[in-house]
């Protein structure tokens, strides 16, 4: 049980940070094509890592499956997050 809940509590941290960034890039708010292009890309970049390791994370511990998979998903979202915006 105390695995689960660190699963949920790394993937609810990491939903907040999710939804802060994209509230702070604000894709459709930027005035000039440039800008909005940008913000666009990143979000894409950010929906993409979220998508593909922190949503599969929660499911596992929801479905109180494969733990360790789970917490490992949750902990690789942020270092692939970094690695992928430095190397984009």
């Amino acid at each position: 049980m105390r695995l689960r809940g660190l699963v949920f509590l790394v993937g609810g941290l990491e939903t907040a940070a999710f939804l802060a960034l994209l509230v702070l890039l604000d894709p459709f708010g930027a005035s000039d094509p440039l800008g909005r292009a940008i913000s666009v890309g990143l979000s894409g970049l950010v929906a993409t890592a979220y998508a593909a390791l922190v949503v599969p994370a929660l499911l596992l511990a929801a479905w109180n499956r494969f733990l360790p998979v789970a917490l490992a998903l949750a902990l690789l979202a942020p270092v692939a997050l970094c690695a992928v915006l430095r190397f984009a």
